[in-house]
C-alpha cells in the first residue's frame, strides 16, 4: 500500500518574502507546476485535447499560492484567475521592497546602498574579517549592481572559506538559490568558474533539510535544476567552460534528470559534443540515465559529431544510441546528409554500419533531395558508392525536379579532378535508364552536361549507353545547347572551354 504525503505549504504573511519565494519555487518544481507559474499559458496555444489538464494544473498551482498566505494579503491576489498573474502580483509587491531594504527592530524599512566596495572586495577575496563586520540581517540586502550577493560574489571567486563561512550562518539556505538580475544562482557561477570545492560546498549545503518539502527532489536536487535567464543550469555552464570534474560531480547528484536545452535549443550533451569535448561527452553518457541529446536547428547529438567530422565521438553516440540515424533536423537532413556534404568517407561507413536501409531514403524538407544526391553533387564518389552498396534501390530516388544521381553530378562545374563518366564503373550505375531519364525540363543528364559545360568525352563517347539524341521540354538536344551558348543575345562570340564542342562533332 502507498501513502501519499501531503506537502507542507509554506506561510508568508508579509515578512521574508525572499525565503518564503524558494520555498514556494520547490514546492511548484515538486509538484511538476513551476513552469506554469514562472512562465504562464496561452490557451490559443495549447492543443485542444490538453487545455484541460493544463487549465487543472493551474487551478492547482494557484490554489496553493492562495493557501499560502495571510487573510490580509488575500484580497492583493483575490482576482487572479491564473497562477502566474498571482505570483507576479506578489513578487512586485515585495521582493522589490526585500531588494533593496532592511528590516529595523521597529519595523519599519530603512533603504540599503549598492554593495559597498569594501565589502565586495572582501567577498571576492574572501576577507573574512571585514564580513563578520556585517549584520546578518543585511547579507539579504548586500547586492552588486548585478544584484549578486555576497555569496554570489565568494562563489564566482572560488573562495571556499569565505563559502564556507557564509554558509554556516543560520540564514544562508535562501542565500543558495538566490538568483541575480541574470537569475543566476552562486552554483552558476561557481560552475561557470570550474570551482569544484565551492561547487560541492554549495550542494551539500542545499542537501540540508532546511526546506519543509516532504515529496519531490530534495532541495538540493531543486538546486541543480534551476535555470537561469538563458535557461542554463549549472551543468550547461560546466559543460560550456569544459570544467570536467564538475560536470562529474553534478552528474553523480542528479544522474535521472534530463537536462533539457537552452533558450538556444541546446542540451549540455550536445554542446559537449559540438565543442569537441570527448571526454564530457562520454561521461555524460555513461552516467546519465536519459540524457537529452537535442541541439540547434532540430539537430541532435550524432548531427554535431557528424558536422564537426568528429570520427571518435560518431562512433561513441552510434554505440549509444543508433536510432540517432534516423532522427532529421528542421531541414529533413539527418546526420548522413551532413556526412554526404563533407565526404568524410569514414563516417559515412559507420553512419551506415548502425543504420536501417530506410535512412538512405530519408529526403530533404527543401528539394526532396536524399543523401546520395547530396553526394554526387559534391563529387563524393566513393561516399556515392558507399551508398549504393548499403541500400541500391535509392539510385530510383528523385529530388521534386525530377533529377536523379546522375543529374546531380552535372550541376556543379569548376571541378576539374571529377568526371561523371566515373559512374559508369559503379555497379549500380550501369544502367541505360538512369543516365537518360528526364527531369521536370526534360533535360537528359547530358543536357546538364552541354548546360555547365563539364568537360568529359568520355561520357559522350559512350554511345552505346548514352542518348545523344534525346530533346528536352525546348525540343532541344545537348548539341543544340552547345551551339546556343556559342552566342549571347547580343549576337557576340561566347568563348567555351578548350575543346568543349569538339566533344560533340560526329557524335551529335
Amino acid at each position: 500500500m502507498v501513502i501519499l504525503i501531503q506537502p507542507t505549504i509554506p506561510f508568508f504573511e508579509g515578512n521574508g518574502y525572499d525565503t518564503w519565494s524558494v520555498k514556494m519555487m520547490t514546492l511548484f518544481i515538486s509538484e511538476d507546476l513551476w513552469e506554469l507559474v514562472d512562465k504562464g499559458y496561452v490557451e490559443e496555444e495549447i492543443p485542444r485535447d490538453a487545455i484541460r489538464d493544463v487549465r487543472k494544473n493551474d487551478a492547482k498551482a494557484l490554489f496553493f499560492i492562495q493557501q499560502a498566505i495571510s487573510e490580509s494579503i488575500f484580497p492583493q491576489i483575490s482576482k487572479a484567475t491564473k497562477s502566474k498573474e498571482a505570483w507576479d502580483t506578489l513578487q512586485t509587491k515585495y521582493q522589490s521592497t526585500s531588494l533593496v531594504a532592511a528590516q529595523d527592530g521597529d519595523g519599519s524599512q530603512t533603504d540599503i546602498p549598492v554593495m559597498d566596495d569594501s565589502v565586495y572586495e572582501a567577498a571576492a577575496k574572501g576577507d573574512i574579517e571585514v564580513l563578520r563586520k556585517i549584520p546578518e540581517s543585511e547579507f539579504h540586502a548586500q547586492l552588486s549592481p548585478k544584484h549578486n550577493t555576497i555569496l554570489h560574489i565568494a562563489s564566482e571567486f572560488g573562495n571556499i572559506e569565505c563559502v564556507n563561512w557564509i554558509l554556516d550562518l543560520p540564514s544562508s539556505s535562501s542565500l543558495l538559490q538566490r538568483p541575480n538580475l541574470n537569475e543566476d544562482t552562486p552554483l552558476h557561477l561557481a560552475a561557470r568558474e570550474g570551482h569544484l570545492m565551492v561547487v560541492e560546498a554549495l550542494i551539500n549545503a542545499a542537501r540540508e533539510p532546511t526546506l519543509d518539502i516532504e515529496t519531490g527532489p530534495g532541495p538540493h536536487k531543486v538546486m541543480l535544476r534551476m535555470k537561469n535567464k538563458r535557461k542554463d543550469t549549472a551543468l550547461h555552464e560546466a559543460v560550456r567552460y569544459r570544467n570536467y570534474w564538475v560536470v562529474m560531480l553534478l552528474i553523480k547528484e542528479d544522474p535521472d534528470f534530463i537536462y533539457g536545452a537552452n533558450d538556444s535549443g541546446i542540451t549540455p550533451l550536445y554542446m559537449a559534443v559540438e565543442g569537441g569535448f570527448t571526454a564530457e561527452v562520454k561521461l555524460i553518457i555513461e552516467n546519465s540515465s536519459t540524457p537529452s541529446y537535442n541541439g540547434l536547428m532540430g539537430r541532435n547529438a550524432l548531427h554535431a559529431a557528424v558536422i564537426c567530422n568528429n570520427k571518435e565521438m560518431t562512433k561513441m553516440i552510434l554505440e549509444w544510441k543508433p536510432d540517432l540515424t534516423k532522427e532529421v533536423d528542421k531541414n529533413g537532413w539527418s546526420p548522413l546528409h551532413h556526412a554526404a556534404e563533407r565526404g568524410d568517407l569514414e563516417i559515412v561507413k559507420l553512419l551506415l554500419e548502425k543504420s536501417e536501409k530506410s535512412v538512405a531514403y530519408l529526403r530533404s524538407k527543401e528539394g526532396k533531395k536524399t543523401a546520395l544526391h547530396i553526394a554526387s553533387f559534391h563529387h563524393h564518389t566513393k561516399i556515392v558508392e558507399e551508398i549504393l552498396s548499403h541500400s541500391p534501390g535509392c539510385r530510383e530516388q528523385v529530388d521534386d525536379e525530377g533529377n536523379n544521381v546522375f543529374h546531380f553530378a552535372m550541376m556543379k562545374q569548376v571541378d576539374h579532378d571529377f568526371k561523371p563518366s566515373k559512374y559508369f564503373d559503379k555497379e549500380w550505375l550501369k544502367a541505360r535508364g538512369l543516365v537518360n531519364e528526364k527531369n521536370a525540363q526534360g533535360n537528359t543528364p547530358i543536357h546538364l552536361l552541354s548546360l555547365n559545360q563539364i568537360l568529359d568525352f568520355w561520357f559522350v563517347y559512350k554511345l552505346k549507353v548514352v542518348d545523344k539524341k534525346a530533346y528536352n521540354n525546348e525540343d532541344l538536344t545537348a548539341y543544340d545547347i552547345i551551339l546556343r551558348a556559342k552566342e549571347d543575345i547580343s549576337g557576340k562570340k561566347v568563348r567555351l572551354p578548350y575543346n568543349f564542342s569538339y566533344m560533340f562533332i560526329g557524335k551529335c
